[in-house]
C-alpha cells in the first residue's frame, strides 16, 4: 500500500499511513454478493465521520499520559491480529507508544515501545505474536535517509532486534506491504525491495512494469495498480521474479480509475479491493472476476477518502482516514484528516432531512461547514440550511439604529411567521430567548440531561444547568463566554461593600477612576430595566452618566470594568499587563458574587418542529467530542462545554505562550486572536514590556477555576441595549446633557418594556 505524508493542521504532525492489512474476521454476517461483474453497483454505501484528527492525536495522548499535541512527530494505524478493532503506533519525537482501538476508534490500552526512532512507514503484528514496525530516520550528521525495521517481543516491551535496510538508503520509498509474518515489501517504482524476517536480509527484484505505484500482498502475490495515458490498470506480481502480469485495464470512459489497492481474507477466500475517490470494486483472485461494489456518489458515498490509508475491518465495513473539515490554530477552516467509517449497505441509505435555521447571510458564515461537518458524521440525517439575515451586517462606519433595528425585527417576524418552521435552531441568544418568550420553543432539557447521562463530570455542569429557567430548558449554548466586573485581588480584598454605592465610595476614597465608562454598566442597569423588583430613578442614572464621563477623561485603570473572557488568550492578556492577580465578581447587589456567564448562539427546538428526532440528533452532535474540539471555527473562540475540549483549547493556546514567537508569528498570533480590540492594535514591540507566561500551570488553573464557579447566564436584550447605546452615544458626543439623556432614556424603555409584555 501506498505510503503518504500528511501534516496535522496546526500541529506538527507526520502522517504516516500505508495501512497494512490483515484478514477480515470471520464469522461476522456480510452483505449480499453480486454473482457476477457488472458495470454498475449493487450495493450503496452509507459514509460517516467518527472524529477529526485533532481528536484522535486528543484521545491517543490522554492514553499515552501526555497532553501536548505539537510533540506528536508521526502516527501508523494497522488491522491487528485477532481483534474487532486496529492497532496504532505513536511517535512523539523522544517516545513510542502502541495503542489498541476498537471498532468505533476508542483507544482501549496504550503501552510504551523502548529502543525506536524515526517516523513509523509500516507495523504489524507477525504469527508469533512479535510485532514489526518500519521507520524512517534521518541521519543528523550525514542527512542521509535510512529505513530500519525492529522487532519487538511479544509483551512489546523490548525490541529483540532491529537494523537498516541498506538497499533503501536515500531512497524513496513508494509503498510498503508484507505477508504479515516473514516478508516485507518495499516498492521503489522500478523494482521492490524485499526484506525477510528471518535472516534479516534484503534483496532487490526489478519490476517488469516500473508504472506502478501501490501494491498489496495476498496470498504469495502482489497486486499493483498504475495509471497510464488516462487509463487505470491492475497487475498481479510474483514477489520472486517481479514479472507483472496485467489482469484488466479500467478506461477513463468507466469512470473508475483505482488509486489504492488492499487485500484481505474473508473465511477462505482472499480479497482484493480497489478505490478511486468515488467508488469501490472487488477483484477476487480464485474467480478472477472483479465486482462493482459501490459506484459514484449517486450511491450515497458523499466522500471516499482513500489518500491516507483504509482499514477493512469486516467485508462490508472499512475504517479510513482521510479528508474532512477541520480546525487549524493559525489558519482557520480547512480541509484535513479525519476518521471516517464506510459501511456498504445492499440498498439506499435514506436519510431524514433536518432543517437548520442558522442566523447570517449565504457564503460569509463558518456555520456552513456545521451543517457539512453533520451531514458527514450522521448516517440518518442530513442538513438543509434555511437562512436568516444577519442584522449584524448593518453596524459599519455610517450604521443606522433604525435599520439595525428594523432587519432584527425582520428576523424574528419571518421565523414567528412561517408556516413551516425550521426543525431546529442555532441563533444569537438574545433572539432565541424573544422565542421563548412568546411559547415558541420546546423543552430540550431531557435531550441534553440523556446525552450527557453517567458523564456529567466530564461537562461544565455551571454552564449546562444555567440554560434551565424553573425546571425547564429552551435552549442549549454548546460554547461560552464568562463575564463580570474585573478587580485586582489586592484591591477586592480591601471592599467591604459589594453594592455598586459602595465601591463607588471606595474607588473616591482610594482617588481611584470609578468605571471604565458607562459600556461597563450596561448589564448593571439593563438588569435594573429588567428587573421587576429593582428601580432605577432618574437622579441615579443621572449620577451614573456623569460618573462615566468623568471616567472617560482620566488615565489609570478604572476600580470597575466589565469584563469578558472568551477564551485563555483573554485572560493571559489582562494577567500580563497588570501588575497583581486579577479576578472577577458578578453583579454589585452587595455580595461578592461569582462572576455570570453569557454565549453568543445556542441551540433550540420550535415547539412546531417536523423532526424532532433529527433535531435532538443535532443537539447530541453539538455536544460531542467533534463539534467541541472545534470552538475556534464555530463561536469565535469561545469556550467549549466539554472539559476535555476546554483543556485541549486552554493548553493549544498556553503553548502559543510558552514557546518564543518570531515578530512575523505574533503579528499572525495577534490578528488570528479573538480578544480585545486593545489587543488587536498592540505593537509587536510591547510584548517584552509584559508580564512573562509562568512556567507552571497557575494561570491555567486560575482561569478554569473562574470558567467553572460562574453562575447565571446573561441574556443580552438587544433591543434595550441598542436604546442604551444610542442615547448614550448622543450624551457622550455632548448633544444631550445628562439629565436629557436620562429622561429620554427612562421614557424609550418603559414604552419599550410595555410593548414586550
Amino acid at each position: 500500500m501506498r505510503v503518504a505524508r500528511q501534516k496535522f493542521p496546526g500541529l506538527t504532525i507526520l502522517f504516516c499511513l500505508c495501512i497494512v492489512l490483515t484478514g477480515v474476521l470471520s464469522g461476522c454476517k456480510a452483505a449480499p454478493q453480486p454473482s457476477a461483474v457488472t458495470a454498475d453497483s449493487k450495493w450503496f454505501a452509507s459514509s460517516s465521520l467518527l472524529m477529526s484528527d485533532y481528536e484522535l492525536v486528543n484521545r491517543l495522548l490522554a492514553s499515552a499520559g501526555l497532553k501536548d499535541a505539537n510533540d506528536i512527530a508521526g502516527l501508523y494505524l494497522f488491522k491487528d491480529r485477532g481483534t474487532e478493532g486496529f492497532s496504532s503506533v505513536l511517535n512523539t519525537g523522544e517516545q513510542y507508544f502502541l495503542s489498541n482501538h476498537d471498532s468505533a476508534g476508542n483507544v482501549i490500552q496504550t503501552l510504551p515501545l523502548e529502543g525506536l526512532s524515526g517516523l513509523p512507514l509500516a507495523a504489524f503484528r507477525r504469527a508469533d505474536s512479535s510485532l514489526c514496525v518500519i521507520t524512517e530516520v534521518t541521519d543528523q550528521e550525514t542527512w542521509s535517509i535510512l529505513i530500519r525495521y525492529h522487532i519487538l517481543s511479544e509483551d512489546d516491551k523490548a525490541v529483540i532486534s532491529s537494523g537498516e535496510i541498506d538497499e533503501l538508503k536515500n531512497m524513496s520509498v513508494n509503498a510498503v506491504d508484507s505477508d504479515q509474518d516473514q516478508n516485507v515489501y518495499f516498492l521503489l517504482g522500478s523494482r521492490i525491495i524485499t526484506l525477510d524476517l528471518s535472516t534479516f536480509r534484503s534483496k532487490s527484484i526489478p519490476l517488469s512494469d516500473s508504472g506502478i505505484f501501490d501494491i498489496a500482498y495476498m496470498n504469495g502475490r502482489l497486486y499493483g495498480i498504475s495509471e497510464k495515458d488516462g487509463s487505470g490498470h491492475l497487475f498481479e506480481i510474483d514477489p520472486k521474479t517481479g514479472n507483472a502480469s496485467e489482469l484488466m485495464s479500467f478506461s477513463s470512459e468507466s469512470e473508475f480509475l483505482p488509486v489504492q489497492v488492499i487485500g484481505a481474507v474473508s473465511g477462505s477466500e482472499s480479497k482484493v479491493y480497489l478505490m478511486s475517490e468515488t467508488s469501490v470494486a472487488e477483484y477476487n483472485p480464485q474467480a478472477r472476476v472483479l465486482t462493482m461494489l459501490v459506484q459514484g456518489s449517486q450511491k450515497g458515498l458523499s466522500l471516499l477518502p482513500i489518500d491516507f490509508g483504509f482499514l477493512v475491518l469486516f467485508e462490508n465495513t472499512f475504517l479510513a482516514l482521510g479528508e474532512t473539515l477541520n480546525f487549524d490554530p493559525q489558519e482557520g477552516v480547512n480541509e484535513s484528516i479525519g476518521l471516517f467509517r464506510i459501511e456498504l449497505l445492499d440498498h439506499p441509505t435514506d436519510k431524514s432531512t433536518i432543517r437548520l435555521g442558522l442566523f447570517g447571510m449565504e457564503g460569509t458564515d463558518d456555520l456552513d461547514y456545521l451543517a457539512t461537518l453533520f451531514n458527514q458524521n450522521n448516517p440518518d440525517y442530513e442538513i438543509e440550511i434555511v437562512r436568516y439575515g444577519n442584522y449584524e451586517e448593518n453596524f459599519g462606519e455610517n450604521f443606522s439604529f433604525d435599520d439595525i433595528r428594523r432587519a432584527r425585527e425582520d428576523l424574528i417576524a419571518s421565523i414567528l411567521s412561517s408556516t413551516e418552521p425550521a426543525d431546529v435552531y442555532y441563533l444569537p441568544l438574545s433572539d432565541t430567548e424573544i422565542l421563548a418568550e412568546r411559547n415558541m420553543l420546546s423543552d430540550i432539557s431531557d435531550i441534553v440531561d440523556e446525552a450527557i447521562s453517567h458523564r456529567s463530570s466530564d461537562y461544565a455542569m455551571n454552564v449546562i444547568e444555567s440554560c434551565k429557567r424553573e425546571g425547564r430548558m429552551n435552549w442549549f449554548t454548546p460554547f461560552f463566554v464568562v463575564s463580570g466586573f474585573l478587580f485586582d485581588q489586592s484591591r477586592l480584598q480591601e471592599i467591604h461593600d459589594f453594592s455598586l454605592e459602595g465601591m463607588i465610595e471606595y474607588a473616591t476614597a482610594a482617588d481611584l477612576q470609578p468605571v471604565s465608562g458607562l459600556f461597563s454598566l450596561f448589564p448593571i442597569i439593563e438588569k435594573e430595566f429588567t428587573d421587576p423588583s429593582a428601580e432605577t430613578d432618574s437622579q441615579e442614572l443621572i449620577d451614573l452618566l456623569e460618573m462615566s464621563l468623568v471616567s472617560a477623561q482620566k488615565d489609570g485603570d478604572p476600580l470597575i470594568d466589565q469584563y469578558s473572557l472568551s477564551n485563555f488568550h483573554a485572560f493571559v492578556y489582562e494577567a500580563q499587563r497588570r501588575d497583581s492577580e486579577f479576578t472577577l465578581i458578578g453583579y454589585p447587589d452587595g455580595e461578592k458574587n461569582p462572576p455570570f456567564l453569557s454565549a453568543t448562539f445556542v441551540c433550540s427546538i420550535p415547539a412546531q418542529s417536523g423532526n424532532p428526532e433529527g433535531a435532538a440528533e443535532f443537539i447530541r452532535f453539538m455536544l460531542s467530542p467533534t463539534i467541541q474540539n472545534m470552538s475556534s471555527v464555530f463561536a469565535g473562540e469561545e469556550m467549549p462545554v466539554l472539559l476535555s475540549a476546554f483543556d485541549a483549547q486552554t493548553e493549544l493556546i498556553a503553548k502559543q505562550y510558552r514557546d518564543p514567537m518570531t515578530d512575523s508569528e505574533t503579528q499572525l498570533f495577534v490578528h488570528n486572536s479573538a480578544i480585545t480590540e486593545a489587543m488587536s492594535n498592540m505593537p509587536i514591540q510591547e510584548k517584552e514590556d509584559l508580564i512573562p507566561f509562568p512556567t507552571d500551570d497557575r494561570w491555567q488553573d486560575s482561569f478554569k477555576r473562574l470558567a467553572l464557579e460562574a453562575e447565571g447566564l446573561y441574556v443580552e436584550d438587544y433591543s434595550l441595549f441598542l436604546i442604551l447605546y444610542e442615547e448614550y452615544s448622543y450624551f457622550f458626543n455632548g448633544q444631550k446633557s445628562a439629565e436629557e439623556t436620562a429622561k429620554v432614556i427612562q421614557n424609550r424603555v418603559s414604552v419599550y418594556m410595555a410593548e414586550r409584555e
